[in-house]
């Protein structure tokens, strides 16, 4: 399935840390990753898997500083998509979700050849998405998207509406059916070029043909600041963001404002940073939930032969 080529340049990233460290002690190191990370029932706690590997930092940066702390991390993800691949068609994955893992290897090979700073590590949004797609927590949905196989939504912020925002109708919503079991949707900020509505639509016909594999998963769950209303005249064009799934039986709540969301709606727009500036706008942060039947009947109205990869193929 996934190109010699590709996994050659993976296994030339292991060789790389092998050779500019080394002294390191990398493939002990990485057994002892593997077994701290967690089952795939254990991490819908989106960072866990990065932070079980917290207790090896100091220790490798005590012998080998940052740059080996990276050439570990590198090679660990490297290592771990290697592992991965030969199993792929094993996995029970869809056909539509198979076929991204083509590209998803040659642009994370590309990525870790590219060589990184010493952030690529916990912490990190890049080390933290890549980790979850090798590790087989995470899927790719589309170009920018990641759907997380499993989630949570709090009850609390169901509460949350009804209190603050005196949302009830959604609210109460939430707290029927909140807990596990829940699809969660990602975005990749380093593929943000292929971030646009056929992209997301490829990510929610990849969901839905997730859900008729895994039945007892409740729906899709998404929470961004690209959600909120507001974006309506101040970001038009991302208004499909929104409009889409509600208009196709999802419903939402407001968690509110928060730091992380400011700086993120206002990082790379300057219409939105001058709003927020100027005191036009204030970003908040909404969850979208899309319950199973409402998706699967979308998709099964939407999909056509060949849907799917003709979104891909924009995706």
């Amino acid at each position: 399935m996934i190109p010699s080529e590709t996994l050659q340049t993976l296994e030339r990233v292991v060789v790389r840390a092998r050779v500019g460290a080394p002294t390191l002690p990398l493939e002990s190191l990485i057994a002892r990753a593997k077994q701290l990370l967690p089952t795939l029932a254990e991490a819908a706690d989106l960072e866990l898997p990065a932070r079980r590997l917290l207790p090896l930092g100091p220790e490798i940066e005590a012998s080998h500083g940052l740059v080996g702390r990276t050439a570990f991390a590198e090679a660990f993800i490297a290592t771990l998509a290697l592992e991965r691949a030969p199993w792929l068609d094993g996995t029970g994955l869809p056909d539509s979700v198979l076929e991204r893992y083509p590209a998803v290897y040659a642009r994370l090979a590309s990525f870790l050849m590219s060589g990184r700073d010493a952030s690529y590590w916990v912490g990190d949004d890049a080390f933290l998405k890549d980790l979850r797609i090798v590790g087989g927590f995470s899927v790719s949905g589309a170009g920018a998207q990641d759907i997380d196989l499993v989630g949570t939504i709090s009850k609390g912020s169901g509460l949350k509406a009804m209190v603050k925002q005196r949302d009830f109708r959604n609210g109460l919503a939430v707290l029927r059916v909140g807990g596990p079991a829940w699809f969660t949707v990602h975005t990749d900020s380093r593929y943000i070029e292929e971030f646009n509505e056929a992209g997301w639509d490829a990510c929610y016909l990849r969901t839905a043909d997730l859900l008729r594999v895994r039945p007892e998963v409740k729906g899709l769950v998404g929470t961004s600041w690209f959600y909120d209303p507001q974006l309506e005249t101040i970001s038009p064009r991302l208004l499909y963001l929104r409009k889409n799934p509600l208009s196709r039986g999802a419903f939402m709540i407001c968690n509110g404002p928060a730091d992380v969301h400011t700086e993120r709606a206002t990082r790379k727009s300057e219409a939105r940073r001058k709003a927020y500036e100027e005191g036009k706008y204030h970003p908040a942060c909404f969850t979208i939930v899309w319950p199973r039947a409402a998706l699967l009947a979308w998709a099964d109205s939407f999909q056509k032969p060949s849907a799917i990869k003709r979104q891909a193929r924009v995706a």
